[in-house]
């Protein structure tokens, strides 16, 4: 398991006697841990022994998050030796609360806020029921109340019709409305989003096809992000559907139906807007590196080595198509080989990949080593990243590791370093790691002599090196070529990348020597001058190394001492322990590797497409500014001055690089943001890089970004338990496995692992789940879809809308010109319910538009984005009014043709009925029935039109014939086949 990343909190817990992998949220309260120096606790723990009884000599304790240093024990250097070397550098802590509570806590505690649509409807909604509603409640009722006084002549026609004059007349210009039919479309709108966005996102990862560049994109242009052809099971959708409708979870589709396994446990698409959220998103926020935005482990960079004392640095990168999947970028790289071939020796040994009886494939991609040690500390995830591939690019073939036999193994390590002991600030836990080195001697199968190889960190490395290999010969190890090595150690580790030296030496052959076996790997301490500790005869060893203090691979510096081995007056007098301390003095350096994270593939360009789709992408890194920095540069974020804003408080780090460069004024700790918005500027809520990042500060962002009309996604590991909180505080949040073993979980059949069920908890907040291996353009195309999905719900609530301002505006010029009733309320009601609606709906079916990923979202703060509203007022009467007095003029006219030939249009208008419209005549009756389904028609005819302009907001008919959408099509066939059955009916 990669226990050893930042984006998978996993513990070792003893359990019966062994030593188990957890994800945190699944350890209890009680539960005894097993933590070395790096780990980070992962809850509130007091030191123990191994059966659970607290340490009262060493009362040391660890608060949730908090990294374990030497520091922590607040013990002597010689004491914390005392107690590394009985616990092998395993410290045994017992948790005092289950972290799985605070996990619950925060999730149920946290709140989103709001979609965009919703509150758009609400205030839509908000507007017509208290303003609209009222206002033509009233002219209703005032024109209703003159036509009254003036048409009710008579005492017997002034009773029959004053119901209807100052009750029904009014109510029928209401009645249209009303909501009534406005929760079901919204229901069935953001359901069938929802069904259309969880299919298309499982067809995107299972299917196997490429993403493509739209046809005639030219590649200087702007362009939306590739999309992949995929083809998605409407049964699926529809048994999807069904269960978002219900709020149902959604179980596996039956046989034959589109497989949905990775939603068999139901998603939070509904509660957390899916598809609203999507199309609306301003930014997102990538709060995890390892397995998320990168590969989960260092991919290698560069070689560096020494050649005539000046210092050789050949880059490679990652080739898919070359035969190991990587390669030199240096054409010349072949005229150093006599360097190489140590170097490429030394990384084919140091992993079973070349083993014979374990090689299955050649591995052309990034993969990590099986038999790295983590005894005494957390290493480096550069130190688990298999190197095997640069060995055979250097030009080894496997079969040369069966002239090697390993013998034994040695993993040397030194936590008394004085800045490991003082350094408690949080701000070097980024960097912090308890230097180690792991050492494997080899048989020569064909010499019969014996070999060391080591690798581990660099200030180990060197200070057990006293000369060097430059490509020819051995050289002495001075002062000056310390100084080159460190160079590039420290420039490595200011570009965020992690270095790994490489040494080796020949062992003379000896009695003691052929009595090493497996059995006898040593761990060794060294202390903090890097001196490793001899045996107890000290005269004899003084005597012994002062025979080889003056030969080639010795030179008189006090942090080296000679080797006894390499004496001639040596008689295998030292036991096994004792005479591996001994070889791993003296060693030849050899060069050293330097990794990096490589961002997933596209990911670069991903970025840019969001931000020419109006998205920012954000990324919070825990590293300090430099390496930050860094790393954006590698996923193409800008790092110019005033782009990276840093989270931590002021107390301990060094703050701001460059200070003197700022155009601004840049706000320093997490507790200062608010106060620089909205006193200083708004540049927190532009840049794109936050460093020395924690989970509540990027926590408390988030809210920040909210609070300031940002619609925010967030993106982070599965297997980070630390992302619960900022998972359910985000408008909508994607979860990432960090690595492939997760997907091969997910079948029905098998037992949910430990793993699983603990990226279940963590994730329950999110509304989407990635595979590791799925395409970050998957996103994007996400969008897109949602996007659509939105845009034509947008224009059908606005078809909607106008519709039923239409119907009020037909019965208010029916009241001023005195006309009957143009319609009766069942036929109001006829058209709420049945003709408008699914008029509306299919609007969710219109293609979407070329042009949806380069249109950039608003950000809707408070109700800004209703500022126009008069100017939509405006457009809506002038796009209703030909419909809605076209309607009053074919009513009056059948009206007039249906009435007795004798009639005249002043009988139609203001005096139609003998006595009152309650006691009509049959063939007034007949006359005003037929009029209002005339009316019908021509209202049906119309909206059918109408919404075929009204498809999209930015496209012509031209561009987009109402055709191309076909169950707008059927829709409206359908709906003159409803109308004729309702006029029958009638």
């Amino acid at each position: 398991l990669p226990t050893n990343i930042a984006s998978v909190t996993v513990a070792r817990v003893l359990v019966d006697g062994v030593i188990c992998y957890a994800p945190f949220n699944l350890l209890l309260e009680g539960d005894i841990i097993q933590l070395a120096f790096g780990d980070k606790a992962p809850a509130n723990a007091q030191y123990c022994n191994q059966n659970g009884e607290l340490n009262t000599q060493i009362p040391a304790s660890l608060s949730k998050g908090q990294l374990l240093k030497p520091a922590t024990f607040n013990i002597d250097a010689n004491s914390l030796q005392t107690e590394s070397r009985a616990t092998r550098g395993q410290f045994y802590f017992k948790l005092l609360e289950t972290p799985l509570v605070d996990t619950l806590q925060a999730i149920l505690h946290s709140k989103r806020p709001d979609s965009v649509i919703y509150h758009q409807l609400h205030i839509i909604t908000l507007t017509l029921t208290t303003r609209v509603v009222w206002f033509v409640l009233g002219a209703g009722f005032i024109i209703n109340v003159l036509r009254y006084t003036f048409t009710a002549t008579s005492p017997e026609k002034r009773s029959q019709q004053a119901i209807e004059f100052f009750f029904n007349l009014p109510l029928y210009a209401v009645l249209p409305l009303l909501p009534l039919s406005l929760p079901f479309i919204c229901l069935v709108a953001r359901s069938f989003g929802n069904a259309q966005i969880i299919c298309l996102h499982e067809a995107l990862q299972i299917s196997n096809e490429d993403f493509k560049d739209e046809e005639n994109i030219d590649d200087f242009d702007a362009a939306p992000p590739p999309t992949k052809e995929v083809q998605t099971d409407y049964r699926a959708i529809w048994h999807a559907f069904v269960a978002q409708i219900f709020n149902k979870p959604l179980r596996p589709a039956p046989a034959g139906v589109g497989g949905l396994s990775h939603f068999s446990t139901g998603l939070l698409s509904r509660t957390t807007n899916l598809v609203e959220s999507l199309a609306s998103a301003t930014v997102i926020c990538a709060i995890d590196r390892e397995g998320t935005v990168s590969m989960p482990f260092p991919t290698i960079d560069s070689l560096f080595f020494l050649q005539d004392g000046k210092p050789i640095v050949l880059d490679l990168k990652e080739e898919p198509t070359a035969n190991f999947g990587l390669r030199f970028e240096d054409k010349d790289w072949k005229s150093y080989m006599g360097s190489l071939k140590p170097l490429g020796l030394s990384l084919l040994l140091s992993t079973s990949c070349a083993a014979p009886r374990r090689l299955t494939r050649v591995r052309t991609e990034n993969h990590r080593k099986p038999n790295v040690f983590c005894i005494d500390g957390r290493v480096k995830p550069a130190r688990q990243t298999c190197l095997c591939r640069v060995g055979r690019e250097i030009g080894f073939q496997d079969s040369v590791v069966d002239n090697f036999s390993s013998v034994t193994a040695v993993h040397w390590y030194s936590p008394k370093i004085e800045s490991l002991l003082n350094g408690s600030n949080g701000s070097n836990d980024y960097h912090f790691e308890v230097p180690s080195s792991n050492s494997q001697i080899f048989l020569d199968v064909s010499t019969g002599a014996c070999q060391l190889f080591s690798d581990g960190n660099v200030e180990l490395i060197v200070e057990s090196c006293v000369d060097y290999w430059n490509g020819s010969e051995l050289e002495l190890m001075t002062d000056a070529v310390e100084k080159k090595i460190f160079e590039f150690y420290q420039n490595a580790v200011y570009n965020d990348m992690q270095v790994i030296a490489y040494s080796y030496r020949p062992i003379p052959t000896s009695n003691s020597t052929r009595n090493l076996t497996t059995k006898t790997a040593a761990y060794v301490e060294r202390n903090a001058s890097f001196e490793l500790y001899s045996s107890n005869n000290q005269e004899e060893d003084e005597l012994l190394r002062s025979e080889v203090a003056g030969s080639l691979r010795w030179k008189n510096k006090s942090s080296r001492i000679a080797s006894i081995i390499d004496s001639p007056l040596y008689q295998d007098t030292l036991e096994p322990e004792a005479y591996l301390r001994e070889v791993l003095r003296c060693q030849t350096f050899l060069g050293m590797a330097a990794l990096f994270y490589e961002p997933k593939q596209n990911i670069s360009n991903v970025i840019e497409d969001l931000k020419l789709a109006g998205i920012r992408f954000v990324y919070f890194s825990e590293a300090p500014e430099r390496e930050s920095k860094a790393y954006a540069e590698r996923l193409g974020l800008e790092i110019d001055w005033n782009s990276c804003i840093i989270l931590s408080s002021s107390d301990g780090s060094p703050g701001y690089l460059e200070l003197h460069d700022m155009k601004a004024q840049l706000p320093r700790g997490i507790e200062n943001i608010r106060g620089h918005i909205s006193n200083v500027d708004d540049v927190p809520l532009r840049v794109s890089l936050f460093a020395e990042s924690s989970p509540p500060s990027v926590l408390e962002m988030i809210k920040i970004f909210q609070e300031n009309g940002e619609v925010v996604c967030c993106i982070g590991s599965s297997l980070n338990e630390t992302n619960a909180e900022s998972f359910a505080t985000a408008d909508l949040s994607v979860a990432i496995d960090p690595f492939v073993a997760l997907k091969a979980k997910r079948s029905e059949n098998d037992p949910l692992a430990p793993l699983v069920l603990g990226a279940g908890v963590t994730t329950s907040p999110c509304a989407l789940r990635f595979y590791f291996d799925t395409s970050v353009y998957s996103l994007t195309q996400l969008i897109r879809e949602s996007r659509t999905l939105v845009a034509n719900a947008q224009q059908g609530f606005s078809f909607h809308f106008g519709c039923q301002m239409s119907l009020s505006g037909i019965m208010l010029l029916s009241y001023v010109f005195m006309l009957p009733p143009v319609l009766s309320g069942y036929q109001i009601l006829w058209f709420l319910w049945v003709i408008i609606p699914f008029q509306s709906m299919c609007f969710l079916f219109t293609p979407h538009d070329s042009a949806v990923m380069t249109t950039m979202p608003g950000k809707f703060k408070n109700n800004d984005h209703l500022k126009d509203r008069w100017r939509s007022t405006r457009y809506y009467v002038t796009r209703f009014a030909v419909p809605s007095c076209g309607s009053i003029l074919v009513f009056a006219l059948s009206l007039w043709h249906f009435s007795e030939s004798d009639s005249n249009l002043r009988k139609v208008f203001g005096w139609f009925g003998e006595i009152s419209w309650m006691q009509l005549s049959d063939s007034e009756l007949s006359s005003l029935l037929f009029s209002q389904q005339v009316l019908m028609f021509y209202f049906v005819l119309t909206v059918v039109i109408a919404s075929g302009t009204f498809l999209s907001r930015t496209r012509t008919v031209l561009e987009l014939p109402p055709w191309r959408n076909r169950v707008w099509v059927f829709v409206s066939i359908a709906k003159f086949v409803f109308f004729f059955h309702f006029f029958f009916v009638n």
